[in-house]
């Protein structure tokens, strides 16, 4: 038995079947506000390149294929290994103290 996209379903048939089915490699609406919420939070509290250092750190936005070390962060800013570490701990407990006054612990 073939099914289309387009045929109806339920009860009356009239609720189109791409609408009942689920796609599972779509984000739930949850998820996505939370993503949203973080990026404003990281926006808001953080310096350019206290964001840009974590991104490249942790692999995320638009550097998500490879996260990158200290030293090589340090080459692009121009500043020692030990200066990107510093800056990305400084970064590190901004965001937590936000989370502890948010009462996301």
């Amino acid at each position: 038995m073939m099914v289309s996209l387009n045929d109806t379903v339920g009860k009356d048939q009239n609720v189109p079947m791409d609408e009942v089915i689920a796609d599972v490699n779509s984000k739930s609406v949850e998820e996505r506000l939370m993503r949203q919420t973080i990026r404003e939070c990281l926006n808001e509290m953080l310096t350019d390149k206290e964001r840009d250092i974590l991104k490249r750190r942790f692999g995320f936005a638009p550097y998500e294929k490879n996260s990158q070390t200290l030293e090589e962060i340090g080459k692009i800013y121009h500043i020692s290994r030990e200066g990107v570490r510093q800056i990305e701990q400084k970064a590190k407990v901004k965001l937590y103290h936000a989370r502890s006054l948010q009462g996301m612990e």
